[in-house]
C-alpha cells in the first residue's frame, strides 16, 4: 500500500492473479470468519492485532478479544484478553446506548461525523469474538450480539466474529 499507516485497508488474502486481496474496514466494518483450525484462528486475529497496531498510529482505538471457549487462553496476559464474554457483552452494549446518545445530542449520524463536530473525540474498538456458536446458542447473548454488530457500526466498533459451528450458519449472522 502506498500509505500503509492510518488506514483500515487489512489484507485478507490473495487471489487467482497471485494479488493481495484487501478488505476496507470504513466500507465493511464486520468480518465473519469462519475456521475449524483453531490455531489458524488465534494466528490469523494476532496478525491482525499486530497490524492494527502498526497501521492505526494516529486513530484511537481500543482492541477487546471476546474468547468464548478459552481457546485463546495464549493470549489472556494481554489487556485486551477477556475470558468473561458475558459481563463484557453487557458493557458493550451499555457503550453502543451511550455513544448512540452522544450522537443523538450533538445531530451526528456515526462516529466520523462526531468526531469531526466535537472536541472530545471518542476512540474506535476493535472486537475479536471467537467461537461465537457457542453464543449464538443462547438466546439473550444471541441478541446482545446481534445488537453489537447491527448498532455497533455507527459508533466505531468494528468487528471480527469467529464461527467454528458445524451447523447451518443463522442467516442473521451471516447477513
Amino acid at each position: 500500500q502506498s500509505n500503509y499507516s492510518n488506514n483500515l485497508r487489512l489484507p485478507i488474502g490473495i487471489d487467482t492473479n497471485n494479488e493481495i486481496v484487501e478488505l476496507n474496514l470504513l466500507e465493511r466494518q464486520n468480518v465473519l470468519y469462519i475456521e475449524e483450525n483453531i490455531d489458524l484462528v488465534i494466528k490469523v486475529f494476532a496478525g491482525y492485532i499486530i497490524m492494527f497496531m502498526i497501521k492505526l498510529v494516529k486513530i484511537q482505538y481500543q482492541i477487546v478479544l471476546l474468547d468464548i471457549d478459552g481457546q485463546a487462553s495464549k493470549l489472556q496476559k494481554n489487556d485486551f484478553y477477556v475470558s468473561d464474554y458475558n459481563n463484557e457483552l453487557v458493557k458493550l452494549k451499555k457503550e453502543v446506548e451511550r455513544r448512540l446518545e452522544l450522537l443523538n445530542a450533538n445531530n451526528c449520524n456515526n462516529i466520523e461525523e462526531y468526531n469531526r463536530k466535537t472536541k472530545e473525540h471518542l476512540d474506535y474498538k476493535i472486537i475479536f469474538i471467537l467461537n461465537c456458536e457457542k453464543m449464538i446458542k443462547n438466546q439473550r447473548r444471541f441478541e446482545d450480539l446481534m445488537y453489537l454488530l447491527q448498532m455497533g457500526i455507527k459508533v466505531g466498533y468494528y468487528s471480527f466474529v469467529h464461527y467454528m459451528g458445524e451447523e447451518v450458519l443463522s442467516n442473521v449472522i451471516d447477513s
